[in-house]
């Protein structure tokens, strides 16, 4: 398979990819986060375009096509914004009202689990 054909079917594949594909990292949830509140990833998820423009000289891109590369990235992720914005809002309801379902004790039991977790990893993400 040419490196041409593995680009195309690369963006093909990827075209469907759900919206958190273009998200852009969330600043840290401070300390006092609601239970339940997941700390963003550091790294923005990469998509297919930019996939193709990291590998801009292994493929030997011309310098129209990384620019036109580029003009659909900056399309596609500010025509995903709204979209990722609703999650995010929907996400952050949805863990209000889990928070409300949760006992006093509960709520302490979950943040140290969640605690114990994080000492885990190494003291986060």
């Amino acid at each position: 398979m040419s490196i041409r054909t593995l680009a195309v079917a690369l963006a093909l594949a990827a075209a469907p990819a759900p919206v958190l594909a273009q998200q852009q990292p969330a600043a840290p949830l401070p300390a006092a986060a609601a239970p339940g509140a997941r700390r963003q990833h550091p790294r923005p998820r990469r998509d297919a375009v930019s996939a193709l423009l990291r590998h801009r000289q292994q493929l030997g891109l011309s310098a129209d096509q990384v620019s036109r590369l580029q003009a659909i990235r900056r399309r596609t992720r500010s025509q995903n914004q709204p979209l990722v914005q609703q999650i995010r809002d929907n996400e952050k309801a949805a863990r209000q009202e889990a928070a409300a379902v949760l006992t006093a004790q509960q709520k302490q039991r979950i943040e140290s689990l969640r605690a114990a977790n994080r000492a885990n990893r190494g003291g986060g993400r």
